[in-house]
């Protein structure tokens, strides 16, 4: 493969071997009419490299396929609210997938997991599908280290396997394999910056991308605009695909994108507001060392079920206090949720720590090196906020 990336990254070229391989899975698959399932983390990454691929891989299929509907039948996008791809999606992915191989005599097919795959979470539903033949490719930016997934995927497309970290979002790895694609469509390049903007990702690679959307008419304020109305949509749509509408909001139909945006701009504003007030009213705050650590409980200043979600609302409160070092906790009945910016430890750390020391709890969750949450048994809540406490007294020193 000799074509050049988008933009100048040496994490890019050390996975150009990866790149090659999925698209030629890709390709091969179209080739062989095995359909082609999408599943993504249902965020603005998750979205924005899906829908680069979609708009890339869909022209081939239907040049195959002049049969009516060949683009659901030969193709399907499903988003999932969980940063990894859990058992329940393999045993319905699977079901579905055996089904059209019964009524219509389709392939078994390739899954791309987009925005997860990564991590020891994904193992069980990955190895469910290999066992009935499924091809999985994996493209992802969570934290990862070679051999974790490895011997049970067909490619793995991951920053951290080639010296890279999280900043490389999975939308921009998303991107740079749909440039290698023969119909491929220059409309997709800002969702590149996009994923970045949504991710919040730093660095010399998402500066790079950020030109090229320049480039496409979209500033770094218009980005933030539509990753937050691509989030609010992404929220409303849970698991449903939404072709259409998420086509249309990332400008497929530019006077809807605007329609949309306008429609959902204020109320956002307002909701984001209104949690966040609630949320600096209750959070307890500390220094310890310099490090200003800040505590509260999430579920009570969030509403089940709406926008902004548990996830979203700490990285607000994060945002609130991010200009100095900080870690910022919201806990949960039986979940921890964390961010940070002090460079002491990394969730994978903490996760790691609560294993060895209250293995009853069943600790298990993961994310980002400095994103993520941590789930364990509502029963030992106690037991596990004062196990935080101690970590986080002993690395913050």
């Amino acid at each position: 493969m000799s074509h050049q990336f988008l933009i100048k990254s040496e994490v890019l070229e050390n996975l150009r071997e990866n790149f090659t391989s999925a698209l030629a899975l890709i390709k091969q698959s179209i080739s062989e009419s095995r359909p082609i399932i999408i599943r993504h983390h249902s965020d603005c990454d998750g979205y924005s490299g899906a829908i680069a691929l979609e708009k890339n891989i869909l022209p081939l299929i239907l040049e195959k396929h002049s049969r009516p509907g060949s683009n659901y039948i030969y193709y399907k996008r499903a988003p999932m609210p969980a940063p990894f791809y859990d058992y329940s999606d393999a045993v319905r992915d699977l079901s579905f997938s055996l089904r059209d191989n019964s009524k219509f005599g389709t392939r078994m097919p390739l899954m791309i997991l987009l925005d997860n795959g990564s991590t020891e979470e994904d193992i069980m539903g990955i190895k469910k599908l290999r066992i009935y033949g499924i091809k999985v490719i994996v493209i992802d930016h969570h934290f990862t280290s070679k051999g974790i997934i490895d011997d049970f995927v067909d490619v793995h497309i991951n920053p951290y396997l080639a010296g890279g970290d999280s900043n490389l979002t999975s939308g921009m790895l998303a991107v740079e394999l749909a440039r290698l694609i023969d119909k491929y469509s220059f409309e997709v390049e800002f969702l590149a910056a996009l994923s970045g903007v949504g991710d919040r990702s730093s660095g010399s690679e998402f500066d790079q991308y950020l030109e090229i959307a320049s480039k496409h008419k979209y500033s770094l304020d218009s980005l933030k605009e539509l990753a937050e109305a691509l989030d609010f949509e992404a929220h409303h749509l849970r698991v449903i695909e939404g072709r259409e509408l998420v086509s249309d909001l990332l400008g497929n139909d530019k006077n809807k994108q605007r329609k949309i945006i306008g429609l959902v701009k204020a109320d956002i504003k307002f909701r984001r507001q209104k949690i966040l007030e609630g949320s600096l009213a209750s959070v307890k705050k500390k220094d310890v060392n310099g490090i200003q650590l800040v505590e509260f409980n999430v579920l009570k200043v969030t509403v089940r079920g709406q926008y902004p979600p548990v996830g979203k609302t700490v990285g607000m409160v994060f945002d609130s206090f991010k200009e100095n070092p900080t870690v910022v906790l919201g806990y949960g009945d039986e979940s921890i949720t964390v961010r940070s910016n002090c460079g002491k430890f990394t969730v994978q750390e903490m996760l790691k720590h609560l294993e060895e020391k209250i293995p009853q709890a069943y600790i298990r969750g993961g994310g980002h090196e400095n994103a993520g949450t941590i789930k364990f048994l509502a029963a030992f809540n106690g037991e596990v906020v004062k196990l935080v406490s101690e970590f986080l007294t002993t690395k913050l020193k």
